[in-house]
């Protein structure tokens, strides 16, 4: 895996086009190393030794030397023409008003889902609980995604479940993700 020498942005180079701008919106490409894959050849170098067996990375790593470049020059690449700034895994986007902005955002999302950088099938996909360890995986997918959410408590069936009772299911509350 050769280092690209592709120039990485700097915080200030993002700050000096912020000018005029009056609302913004981050957004955080949450392990965003994970979502590019790698060529064969470069993930035969990233082999490694468990306990049990031989592993390779199939997907760019955090830690190796040419990561940054090359995360960066395949966002670039990827939101090219896409009205956002891209500074290692956050992407900055800005506007004269909180309309301007709003627009911005659905072309960047929808650009994620063209390329395929958004989570959102994952989270479709989620199976119904069944147990207690389910509940508890709805519940960790919901409050990461909480903010994103308006009243929650009140789209969550899962919040209103008793400790006690997590065993218990009816079909009331054996809906999928997408319909919470």
């Amino acid at each position: 895996m050769k280092r690209p020498h592709y120039p990485i942005v700097a915080v200030e180079e993002v700050a000096n086009r912020l000018s005029g701008a009056k609302s913004f919106t981050s957004l955080d490409a949450c392990s965003g190393y994970w979502q590019l894959p790698i060529d064969d050849e470069s993930s035969e170098l990233l082999t490694f030794n468990t306990l049990w067996e031989r592993c390779r990375f199939t997907r760019l790593r955090f830690g190796i030397s040419p990561a940054p470049e090359i995360y960066q020059r395949e966002l670039d690449r990827l939101f090219e023409g896409v009205p956002v700034e891209i500074i290692v895994d956050q992407f900055l986007i800005r506007g004269k008003d909180q309309l301007e902005v709003d627009d911005k955002l659905r072309r960047v999302l929808d650009n994620s889902r063209e390329v395929g950088l958004e989570k959102i099938r994952a989270i479709n996909e989620i199976p119904p609980p069944e147990d207690k360890e389910g509940v508890v995986r709805i519940l960790g997918a919901v409050n990461y995604l909480d903010k994103f959410i308006k009243h929650k408590a009140y789209k969550n069936p899962y919040c209103n479940l008793p400790k006690k009772m997590q065993h218990l299911f009816s079909k009331k509350h054996n809906k999928k993700p997408s319909t919470i």
